[in-house]
């Protein structure tokens, strides 16, 4: 949930370690343990930012995802740029031949916030030496700011606000408040007796003896901004930043989520004729400047349309993306 997607790659070498030669020469079929090695990569090659941590982790895909414990993860700490290369193995005793593994992997900042992460997973064969492997990922932008979603389960609609580690479940006129935890992929928040799990607009919810497998997003980060009274909303790439405009403030986040920036209104021009909107806001240190304009406009990564172009100045920096009234 608010994200950009951005292709990547991650290669990967697989091989196995044998046990030793049976008679008359032939390697055995039995291994000592599968080892998996390769690089994570990605397009363009931006530099990472300081206390970046990489994590790649083997899974059993023949398990719900929801509920796959990782059977091996390798954690590569202050990567500063691509390829990131990893090695790790796993006892052939961990490993189940009518099973199916897959890998997994992301990139954290120094807060823990994903910044790239596979969104399919990548299957490891079990026998035999391969190719390096490459699989499609994604880089994801995570507002730091709160977010609600509204799922539809089975004609009963659930609210859910994410904040970091925590979130809130709205569910029957219930407040149920909810841990995040461990998993193989999504999002998973848990207590004694509640698990919400979410990827993409997909969830699933355990609740009172009752499961609900089948969970669909009815609204994204534009329809919550619009609940939340918010009149304008842009986005951009390189870095990722979004932009949302209320009547006095102006709400600015940059560096996929690692800088966050909030403003008063403290001056603002419209110009009919010309179809452009100018908003000035000096505060903390920072001037931020927002350009409107009425032009067609396409977002770089998702390819979707808006009828706003808009240029933020922050300080020196300049961002260009695009935008739409929500109110």
């Amino acid at each position: 949930m608010g994200f950009i997607r951005f292709f990547a790659f991650l290669s990967i070498g697989v091989s196995l370690l044998s046990a030793g030669c049976g008679s008359g020469g032939r390697q055995d079929a039995a291994t000592d343990s599968l080892r998996v090695s390769g690089t994570i990569s990605y397009r363009p090659r931006v530099e990472l930012p300081p206390h970046a941590v990489a994590y790649v982790r083997l899974v059993d895909a023949s398990l719900p995802e929801n509920e796959t414990p990782p059977l091996r993860e390798v954690r590569i700490n202050s990567p500063r740029h691509v390829p990131i290369r990893f090695e790790f193995q796993v006892a052939d005793a961990d490993l189940s031949p009518t099973h199916t593994y897959a890998l997994h992997a992301r990139i954290t900042d120094g807060n823990q916030q994903v910044l790239w992460a596979t969104t399919e997973p990548v299957t490891i064969p079990l026998v035999g030496h391969h190719s390096p492997l490459t699989v499609e990922v994604t880089r994801v932008q995570a507002d730091k700011a709160p977010q609600a979603f509204v799922f539809n389960c089975d004609s009963v609609q659930m609210t859910v606000r994410m904040e970091g580690e925590n979130a809130q479940l709205l569910w029957n006129d219930q407040t149920i408040h909810l841990k995040r935890a461990e998993a193989a992929s999504g999002a998973k928040y848990t207590n004694d007796s509640v698990m919400f799990w979410n990827k993409g607009e997909s969830a699933s919810l355990v609740i009172q003896d009752a499961a609900y497998q089948n969970c669909q997003l009815m609204e994204g980060p534009w329809e919550e901004a619009e609940r939340r009274g918010v009149a304008f909303r842009a986005v951009g790439q390189e870095p990722g930043w979004n932009l949302e405009i209320t009547d006095d403030s102006l709400h600015f986040l940059t560096d996929y989520g690692a800088s966050v920036y909030h403003f008063s209104i403290q001056d603002r021009e419209n110009n009919a004729d010309a179809a452009v909107s100018r908003y000035h806001s000096a505060q903390a240190g920072h001037r931020l400047e927002v350009v409107l304009e009425g032009l067609p406009c396409q977002d770089a990564m998702s390819g979707e349309e808006y009828n706003t172009s808009v240029t933020v100045r922050l300080d020196e920096r300049e961002f260009k993306g695009c935008g739409r009234a929500l109110l």
